[in-house]
């Protein structure tokens, strides 16, 4: 059985209806990665979700939403608090307008303190770690230190290192402070999953630029997604690009390129080719986006197996 970890944060996902109504739901972006992962993976992985609640009544829906997609749960619980919560509305082309909630954020807690020897254990022990930029832009610098301990621990015991850039401006003091953050971030990443979108807002440059700065940093595999754009991608000495899969009418994009992450994953923990891995990545992504919020019914994608 495999290994997997996703570490990150699990907001109150509130996604505006044509009615006028909102639908509550519960995601945020490593998190969905891990519910696809396990629905992909079914009884052949185990994927645990590290991460920081409340205490309070919502908390725990959260958390039995969680245990209701089959993952394991190691979460620090922060007395008092309450889950962040983001609005969702999107356009006639499923592109989406965020407005966040997350100031007072549990997951700001997270790694900013003693070692939790339980949550470090889980990530070390891990055959698949996978955080992102949005992992890092919630925690403190403390924290982040901490965190890249664990993960050059988990790498040094052969574990796999997956990271996404997903830059959000807003999200970062300065532009300066997240350069500064995902430099270090690449320099424990094996497998690089970043958004080209992301990854010029942040550094400029083309899709072969950003795969040569996670190559001389020390990422292995490299994969650059650009929306229904080609995949350019880089791993075992050479440089691929597989064709876009353009969905005809998109709902709703929120969590596009989270579960293209869990599919290529999977694909990979599974032994195929990147070309294949890019495929499936896209085939997960372009069922999620034909419905609104970013996990879809158990209906829609169920869990394997």
């Amino acid at each position: 059985m495999i290994r997997a970890v996703a570490i990150g944060e699990c907001m109150v996902e509130l996604t505006r209806q044509d009615a006028g109504s909102v639908r509550l739901g519960f995601a945020g972006d490593t998190f969905n990665t891990a519910v696809y992962l396990k629905r992909l993976g079914g009884s052949g992985v185990e994927v645990r979700f590290v991460t920081a609640t409340g205490d309070d009544e919502l908390s725990g829906d959260q958390l039995a939403s969680m245990r209701s997609e089959g993952l394991e749960v190691d979460a620090h619980v922060v007395p008092g608090a309450s889950p962040a919560l983001y609005l969702v509305s999107t356009d006639a082309n499923g592109e989406r307008t965020f407005t966040y909630y997350r100031d007072a954020s549990p997951v700001r807690q997270l790694f900013d303190g003693p070692a939790d020897e339980r949550l470090t254990a889980t990530i070390a022990e891990a055959d698949l770690v996978y955080f992102s930029g949005v992992t890092l832009q919630m925690i403190t610098d403390r924290a982040r230190r901490a965190l890249f301990e664990v993960l050059r621990a988990a790498r040094e015991r052969g574990g796999r290192i997956a990271f996404d850039s997903n830059y959000r401006a807003r999200g970062w003091s300065s532009a300066d402070t997240a350069r500064a953050a995902m430099h270090e971030a690449m320099q424990v990443t094996d497998v690089a999953l970043p958004s080209l979108t992301d990854e010029r807002a942040l550094h400029g440059g083309s899709a072969a630029d950003v795969i040569d700065r996670y190559r001389s940093a020390g990422a292995t595999e490299v994969v650059v997604k650009d929306g229904a754009g080609p995949v350019l991608a880089w791993a075992d000495g050479r440089q691929l690009t597989v064709p876009g899969a353009p969905i005809a009418r998109p709902v709703d994009t929120t969590g596009a390129g989270d579960s293209f992450n869990a599919g290529y994953l999977h694909a990979r923990s599974h032994g195929s080719s990147v070309s294949d891995a890019v495929r499936e990545g896209q085939r997960v992504a372009g069922v999620v986006i034909t419905r609104r919020g970013a996990i879809v019914d158990r209906e829609v994608l169920p869990h394997a197996p």
